[in-house]
């Protein structure tokens, strides 16, 4: 089978999202699959190595506006190029399709108006509204609507009422370079004898980090010498959290330098809103760190009972989830001992397996009706 993926992301400079998950995806085939052949399609000339087996093929299709590449140019190339499936990994797709057709839709959020839109520039506003309107017309579209977590997979099928046959959870890999045995690269602006937690911001709000930020201010009369790492996804975030008491907020990080930040932590603290996966808690259990996280979303279901769990709103909560790993050694080894077991099922390797499963899969629904 030729199988065409919308691989736009790869050549994007931004970390983690989408570009992340189109690495694993490509990876993860990579890894298990000689037999089908693949397209990549980039927008834009791929400088980076991906060091690909001969079944895998790079072909960049540039010049023109994102939604006309997506909507027009991309889906004619695909026919000319014999492409018998596409998977379209970013949530949209063509909403007529000249191929067989799978997309990965990650969750509903952007079909929710006015959820997590604080701060958002006009582009990301106008964004959001081109996924409303055809996020929906892609699922209906598709041979097949790829998710992953069973979480988003009951919210999909409630939102768009498809059959079950045209749905399917494939979980994220973690990457292997987040282990409890890499070094990573000690970031600026972070100390290495410094006692820390860490924890995400994000412009819109999601990750929720005023809770970490309550959590800690709860912390510092026991700990005084506790920090604060706050990630923060956007320079205007890190401006905005301002100066307090251990708080070291630090702008976008590379992979090697959010390895060490996991490694030395003591725990992550994760209070999102909603995710349709998650992947910094089962990066963190990966790195031997402890996760308190949310009760939100598909965050139980992906840290499947190893992660100390809080509702988002419970700054309380958060504060004694971290209180008892600081304080109970005995505790932290058992919940870093459960976490490295748990995130095996999160292997490269299975997540390739399940993708190919899914390509057949969807071949095969060419014989029903979209």
């Amino acid at each position: 089978m030729r199988v065409g993926i919308d691989a736009r992301f790869l050549t994007h400079s931004q970390r983690g999202g989408f570009k992340a998950y189109t690495h694993s995806v490509v990876a993860a085939l990579a890894l298990v699959d000689r037999e089908n052949s693949y397209i990549l399609y980039t927008d834009r000339e791929c400088a980076e190595d991906l060091a690909l087996p001969s079944n895998f093929k790079i072909k960049p299709v540039p010049g023109t506006h994102p939604i006309i590449r997506e909507q027009v140019v991309l889906p004619v190339v695909m026919q000319r190029d014999g492409v018998e499936l596409a998977h379209f990994l970013c949530n949209t797709a063509p909403v007529v399709p000249l191929v067989s057709m799978a997309v990965t839709i990650h969750d509903t959020i952007p079909l929710r108006p006015g959820r997590f839109e604080a701060g958002q520039d006009l582009h990301t506003r106008m964004l959001h509204r081109y996924w409303r309107g055809v996020i929906p017309a892609a699922a209906k579209k598709s041979r097949l609507v790829i998710t992953n977590s069973n979480y988003v997979l009951h919210d999909l099928g409630a939102a768009f009422a498809l059959p079950a046959h045209r749905l399917c959870v494939v979980p994220l890999e973690v990457n292997p370079a987040f282990s409890s045995q890499a070094p990573g690269t000690m970031p600026d602006g972070v100390g290495s004898g410094d006692m820390y937690i860490m924890a995400f911001a994000s412009r819109d709000g999601r990750k929720n980090h005023q809770a970490a930020i309550e959590a800690h201010a709860m912390l510092l009369p026991s700990f005084p010498e506790l920090k604060l790492v706050l990630v923060c996804s956007h320079p205007g975030i890190k401006e905005k959290v301002g100066d307090r008491q251990g708080l070291l907020p630090l702008g976008s990080v590379s992979t090697e330098e959010l390895i060490w930040l996991y490694r030395n932590a003591r725990a992550l603290i994760f209070p999102s809103f909603d995710e349709g996966f998650g992947l910094p808690p089962v990066e963190a259990m990966a790195c031997g760190t402890p996760v308190v996280a949310s009760n939100a979303g598909s965050l139980p279901e992906v840290t499947g009972g190893c992660a100390a769990l809080a509702s988002p709103s419970d700054w309380k909560g958060f504060a004694e989830g971290i209180r008892l790993i600081l304080e109970d050694d005995a505790v932290r080894g058992k919940m870093v001992e459960m976490g490295l077991r748990h995130v095996k099922r999160y292997a490269r390797e299975s997540m390739g397996l399940e993708l190919v499963a899914a390509y057949q899969r969807a071949a095969a629904e060419r014989r029903v009706p979209p």
